[in-house]
Order: structure tokens, then sequence, then C-alpha cells
């Protein structure tokens, strides 16, 4: 039985190879299961045995790209180090995951494009919007636990920073994607965290003002 299980995973992943590489060298629209089945050297009737749909397919290639960096993240949420040094490895871990995406950027586009076409119910819609509340979800535990600790400023709910964050990532990426003349290299890097731990920590004008009113409130 184990090793029928084991066959099974290893058939999976080749054609989740073979399908990643028919959709970057042909995009979504013009990929067939025909050519899937081709590349992976197996039967159109083999490929269905493991995903039901075109669609499906493309959904699982992401996720499987993917799935080590949603294991690291939460290895990292949950190291026993400072919130600011874990936000700072989940800064370091982005700009290694927005390399490969530049690498298949025309996917990336069209993945998210196809997202955005479906309704609520729809598959890629629901990835996306799975997979983001996971990262934010991240984002905003190391920010809470940052703001409890007193490393970063009172001016902002945690949510809503994190979705600031995640916000600013994602439009570097298009931006590298599009090579509209972004570089997005270690000294990019540096910068980027500079800027946005210095947001984190540094306490908004006026705010000591703000912070008086809301004591006196409570």
């Amino acid at each position: 039985m184990m090793a029928q299980t084991d066959s099974t995973g290893a058939k999976r992943l080749a054609i989740l190879n073979a399908a990643a590489r028919v959709f970057d060298a042909h995009g979504y629209a013009a990929t067939t299961m025909d050519a899937v089945a081709a590349e992976a050297k197996i039967s159109k009737g083999s490929v269905y045995n493991y995903f039901q749909s075109k669609q499906d397919l493309f959904t699982q290639v992401f996720a499987q790209a993917l799935s080590g960096d949603e294991a690291e993240g939460d290895r990292i949420v949950s190291e026993p180090r400072s919130a600011l040094y874990r936000l700072e490895r989940l800064l370091d871990m982005w700009f290694i995951h927005q390399r490969r995406y530049r690498q298949v950027g025309a996917l990336v586009l069209e993945f998210w494009a196809n997202a955005a076409r479906q309704d609520d119910s729809g598959a890629l819609a629901g990835f996306f919007r799975d997979q983001y509340a996971r990262w934010r979800r991240r984002l905003t535990t190391i920010i809470g636990q940052g703001l409890e600790a007193g490393e970063f400023a009172r001016e902002f709910e945690p949510e809503i920073a994190a979705t600031l964050i995640m916000g600013v990532l994602d439009g570097i990426i298009v931006h590298a994607i599009l090579d509209v003349g972004v570089v997005v290299d270690e000294a990019f890097l540096l910068s980027l965290k500079r800027a946005i731990i210095a947001s984190m920590t540094l306490r908004a004008p006026g705010a000591e003002d703000n912070q008086a009113v809301e004591d006196v409130e409570s």
C-alpha cells in the first residue's frame, strides 16, 4: 500500500511539473490537457485521473510551487525571536519568492487575471482568497506581537498594517514582471526593509497627542 501511495504521489508531481512547463511556454489559454499529457509522456485520461480540469491543474501548479513558502512562513512566525527579526525574515523570504515569480511572470499575471474574472465561488478566486488570508494572518500575528512587546508604534491596527505591506510587495512584483525599470536586487531589498521597519517603529506626527486622548477616553 505504501509503495502504491508513493507511486501515485510521484506521478501526480510529474504531471504538475510537466504542466508548469507547458503553461509557462504557452500560457493558460493555449495550453491543452493533450499538451500536458504529451509533456508528461502519459495519456490524457491519466491526467484526468489526478486533476478534474485544466483550471484545477492550473491552480494546483501554483499551490505546489508555493507549498514550501507556506511551510517556511509558518516556521518563521513560530520562531522564539523578536517580532522585528521575524518581520525581516518574512521580507527576506518574499525577496526569494518574487525572483521565482519574475521567472514565470507572464504566467503569474495570467493566473491573477483568470482569478479576477471569477466570482467568489471560483476555484482560482478561492485559492487566492485563502492564500492571501493565510499570509495576512502571519503578518498580523507578528505585528500584533510586536505591538504588545513595544517593538512597533501603536498608530495602526495590525491587520491594516499587514494589508498595506502585502499591497506594497505585490505592487513591486508587478513592476518587476512588467520590467518598467525596477531593479529588485539586494540593495533594493535593504532599502525596502528599512522603509517598512521605519514606518513600523517611528511614531507619526501628533501621535503622542492622539494616544493621550485615547488613554483619557479609556
